[in-house]
């Protein structure tokens, strides 16, 4: 128009400023909200710059602005939803084609980088340059009037917006005023506070506003706003303005109050209840889960034993029977635990030992697992106690049983013992059999059945019978009579049947078959003559020839062996030959021990036999020397066969003398001595004739000699002091006169011949023997001397002290010889004499070998059979494994293998001569025994014995010969003076002293 226009000044509101991290060098969010109060349009050039972004930097200039309802509006001048940010402020233009619209709030944020400190929050200011658009008349402020209407500016008029006043009394210095609460003014440039109209009833408004619409439900009430609210009911309650809905009381609480307006109105519920949201009664109170009680009222704790899993006046509900719980208040159905296995409890129950076992359970406490009674046992009763057992001969196969009833009787003649878990627990009795849990039968006769249970009758062991039935034990099989022997299982005393090597009724006795004999299924049979059998022999082949005699032909009886054989054992072999040169010593011979050497041979009983060597006599098998001075031709078998040696005289048979003074003496059997001619002489030891010399005349004394020009003197064999005129006398016997006047006596106990010249001439006396000293000793026991020389007894002989001769020694006691043989062992069935000859036992009498007398001539019986022939011992077992009798046999016996009948039958391993059996077998079932020799008797080879010598001296011993004058040469002549000078040189023995 024509009227003066005023300049318009815009208004810019920055509504909030807020930055999202202070902390330094952080990137940092500034959101920012913008209000005008004019249009800014891109068209126009409007701008905005924020400045007061103090030490704030960009990552970029380009900034980019976050927001929807900015982000399309705003600019950097280019692009749509970016700034342009440089020296601390941040320029935005109003994009292309847009507009920045007036009272229209504007937010967005950005991010800038914080300083090396603290960023307090900025300040930020709003500044804007461009071409604004006028505002309409309606357009308002919400702070200063606008001066002027249409637009223009009316000098001294105030123009106040929609729900505001100006009062009049201010004047043009008035501001506008929001109306207050509870009313609104939709009028403009209102100058009077009574242009505010009050809301309409349970409404209210902000101060400012401007239509009714801005009347809002007070607190308490609800609804679209104006005329349109209604108070909250009980049971909720709104504590602000607006439309919103009324809030219920939370759960817990309640209210009975209407239109409340805080949730403190909302009153909480008594002690341990609850009520649901929104709730408007005391009543809505119910007890809470763990609790009871009436509604409306504090709720008292489920006791111990008991849950309430609800909400609500209901009771608590009890554990169930078998559970317990000793929790208060408890929710849960699982808080009520379950009583250990096999016990249970009543409603209620609040510990664990209220959990007591079961029927048919079993636990030494309350409150522990409870084990089932097993299969055989029961429990009556609850609680503590043991299972009661089903009584002996009843069982059970129920488990956790708790009625007797549930016991069941056993079959028939079946048995279980007391707490039996199974039917076949019930074994058949004893005496009966079949199988475990069914009715059993009884054994028949001839068995037995000890044991109780499955099993078969045992039958009665063969020799045993029984005539029981449902027999309970061994003891029921009746033995057969001693010796008897049955099938097993017999079922009769008639089954029995004396054994192999017995005869007599079955029933018995059976008596044992006597050597001799034989004896099968009770009969007896005899051995014939001349044979024999051992005792308890079950055969007729079992008599054989005894040892001694032999069958001439086969099938034949048995004669003795023949001369000059024998046969060592029982049997039917043929005889054998003594060895070479010996002969047997009785008929029937038994052993080649029984052999001795012929007449002129010598050597142990049994050979060899060796031939008597020359200067040797053999007799009785042992060999001796010739006396001294004396020989013999090869084989003499007699002591007689010894004759004079040359230069010695002697009858056959005697010690020798030196050929006596004046004679020769040629040698051989007398006579052997023979004077020299009329006028000859000759000295000792002269042999033959022409050694006779002419006698010396040159002495007047007889018998005196001149040696070698000397004075005349004896010569040797007389003596005499012929110088003084005495005569030669001859020398006396026990004496030696070596001549001249000497005589020398001959040592104690020897002697020598009259007119003997030398020391050697003095021979010891028979009986004594030349010792190691050179002195002549008695002989000894068990020898024999003669000539000076000790010769040993014949084998199985002894003698005396000082015995002379062969004939001194005599046969040891139960020896016995022919003349002139070897002493061998008494026959057994005879007996010796002290002189050695053998004599026969009478009739049907016997003796044991080496018998010394009539006297020990006994009867013929039958040997008692010994007790444990038939001994069932089971502790011993049998070499083969065999399973038949297994005891063990008595001395001298042992048990057949099992094949052969497994008796006891006597020990022929090894067969004995002189000796006796001390054992049973070895292993018993062997044919093996021990032995020893009988006394009086030493061991010459396994089983044989010989006998040993008087005096503690064995057969055989080696005994130490004194040592013998050495014999002159044949032909040799001795004078006195060579004779003197040996002996005074030391050479030889010199038995006798100076007289």
């Amino acid at each position: 128009g024509g009227a003066p226009m005023y300049a318009v000044v815009p208004t810019f509101e920055l509504k909030s400023a807020v930055q999202s991290n202070p902390l330094a060098w952080g990137y940092n969010n500034i959101t920012v909200t913008l209000q005008s109060n004019m249009d800014l349009k891109h068209a126009d050039g409007s701008a905005l710059t924020l400045t007061g972004l103090t030490s704030l930097t960009a990552p970029t200039p380009t900034v980019a602005l976050y927001n929807v309802t900015s982000s399309s509006t705003l600019s950097d001048g280019t692009t749509a939803g970016y700034g342009y940010f440089s020296n601390e402020a941040l320029y935005l233009a109003v994009a292309s084609g847009q507009t920045f619209y007036a009272y229209r709030q504007y937010s967005f944020w950005f991010t800038v980088v914080n300083p090396n400190h603290i960023q307090p929050a900025p300040t930020i200011k709003v500044q804007a340059n461009g071409t604004a658009t006028f505002l309409a008349q309606t357009t308002t402020s919400q702070t200063t009037p606008l001066l002027g209407t249409s637009g223009w500016a009316i000098p001294g008029v105030i123009v106040c917006p929609k729900g505001r006043y100006a009062p009049a009394e201010q004047g043009s210095t008035a501001d506008c005023t929001p109306c207050y609460r509870g009313s609104y003014s939709a009028a403009v440039g209102v100058m009077n506070i009574a242009t505010c109209a009050a809301c309409p009833a349970n409404t209210d408004s902000e101060p400012g506003d401007t239509v009714i619409a801005d009347c809002r439900c007070n607190v308490g009430y609800t609804g679209a706003g104006a005329y349109d609210c209604t108070a909250c009911i009980p049971g909720t309650y709104k504590d602000t303005n607006g439309s919103a809905t009324c809030k219920p009381c939370v759960k817990g609480t309640y209210s009975t109050t209407t239109a409340a307006v805080r949730s403190a109105q909302c009153l909480s519920c008594p002690l341990y209840t609850s009520s649901l949201v929104g709730s408007d009664e005391k009543t809505d109170c119910i007890c809470n889960a763990g609790y009871s009680g009436a509604n409306g009222f504090q709720c008292s704790e489920c006791p111990v034993g008991s849950y309430k899993p609800i909400n609500g006046s209901t009771p608590c509900t009890l554990c169930a029977i078998a559970q317990y719980s000793g929790e208060t208040a408890a929710t849960d159905p699982a808080t009520c635990k379950a009583c250990p296995a096999g016990s249970s409890s009543p409603e209620g129950s609040d510990v664990i030992t209220d959990c007591k076992c079961n029927l048919g359970y079993t636990a030494l406490s309350d409150g522990v697992v409870c084990t089932a009674c097993v299969a055989g046992k029961y429990k009556a009763s609850t609680g503590i106690g043991l299972c009661d057992s089903c009584v002996p001969g009843t069982y059970s196969e129920s488990v956790g049983a708790f009625d007797i009833s549930t016991c069941l009787g056993c079959p028939a003649n079946t048995y279980a013992p007391a707490s039996s878990g199974a039917r076949t627990a019930c074994t058949c009795n004893a005496g009966y059999n079949g199988a475990d849990g069914t009715a059993c039968v009884a054994c028949p006769t001839g068995s037995y059945k000890a044991f109780t249970g499955a099993g078969v009758c045992t039958k009665c062991a063969a020799g045993k019978y029984s005539e029981e039935p449902h027999a309970v034990s061994q003891s029921y099989c009746r033995s057969c009579a001693q010796y008897a022997d049955s099938p097993e299982g017999s079922s009769s005393g008639s089954m029995c049947i004396c054994a192999d090597g017995y005869y007599g009724p079955g029933t018995g006795p059976c008596v044992p078959c006597e050597a001799g004999s034989y004896c099968r299924l009770g009969q007896k049979g005899t051995c014939s003559a001349n044979s024999n059998s051992p005792a308890y022999s079950p055969y007729q082949a079992n008599c054989t020839c005894n040892a001694g005699y032999t069958p001439p032909t086969p099938n034949a009886l048995c004669g003795s062996c023949p001369a000059n054989t024998y046969k060592e054992a029982s049997g039917n072999t043929s005889c054998s030959s003594c060895p070479a040169n010996s002969v047997s010593l009785r008929d029937a011979a038994t052993s080649k021990y029984i052999c001795g050497c012929n007449a002129g041979y010598y050597g142990d009983l049994g050979g060899p036999c060796t031939i008597c060597p020359a200067n040797s006599w053999c007799s009785r098998s042992q060999k001796y020397a010739c006396p001294p001075f004396t020989q013999s031709a090869a084989g003499s078998d007699e002591q007689t066969d010894c004759h004079a040696k040359p230069g010695y005289s002697c009858d056959s048979g005697e010690v020798c003398n030196l050929c006596s003074v004046d004679n020769y003496c040629p040698g051989g059997p007398p006579p052997n001595i023979f004077g020299c001619p009329t006028g000859k002489q000759a000295p000792q030891g002269m042999s033959a004739e022409t050694q006779c010399v002419d006698k010396d005349t040159t002495c007047t004394t007889a018998n005196a000699e001149k040696l070698f020009g000397g004075s005349c003197r004896c010569r040797g064999g007389f003596w005499g002091d012929v110088p003084a005129g005495a005569p030669c006398v001859q020398c006396t016997a026990g004496s030696y006169c070596p001549g001249g006047n000497v005589r020398a006596s001959c040592t104690p106990n020897s002697n020598s011949a009259r007119g003997s010249a030398f020391a050697a001439s003095c021979q010891c006396n028979p009986g004594y023997y030349v010792d190691a000293a050179s002195t002549c000793s008695l002989c000894q026991p068990g020898k024999w001397c003669f000539g000076g020389e000790v010769n040993t007894c014949p084998q199985n002989t002894g003698s005396p002290a000082g015995a002379v001769s062969q004939e001194g020694c005599t046969p040891l006691p139960g020896y016995c010889s022919p003349p002139g043989m070897p002493f061998v062992p008494g026959p057994v069935g005879g007996w010796c004499d002290s002189t050695g000859k053998e004599h026969p036992c009478p009739e049907g009498m016997t003796s044991k070998a080496m018998s010394t007398s009539q006297d020990n001539c006994t009867h013929i019986v039958a040997t008692p059979a010994p007790s444990t022939n038939t001994s069932n011992n089971t502790d011993l077992q049998r070499a083969d494994s065999g399973n038949c009798g297994t005891g063990s046999c008595s001395v001298g016996f042992f048990r057949r293998a099992c094949a052969d009948g497994g008796e006891c039958v006597p020990c022929t391993t090894p067969a004995l001569d002189n000796a006796e059996y001390t054992s049973a077998g070895v292993p018993y079932d062997k044919d093996q025994c021990a032995w020893a020799c009988l006394e009086g008797f030493v061991q010459a080879s396994a089983g044989k014995c010989i006998a040993g010598a008087v005096a503690g001296t064995a057969v055989n011993e080696t005994v130490q010969e004194p040592e013998v004058l050495p014999e002159p040469e044949s032909g040799e002549v001795f004078t006195p003076i060579l004779i003197a000078a040996v002996t005074a040189a030391g050479a030889g023995v010199v038995l006798g002293s100076a007289a």
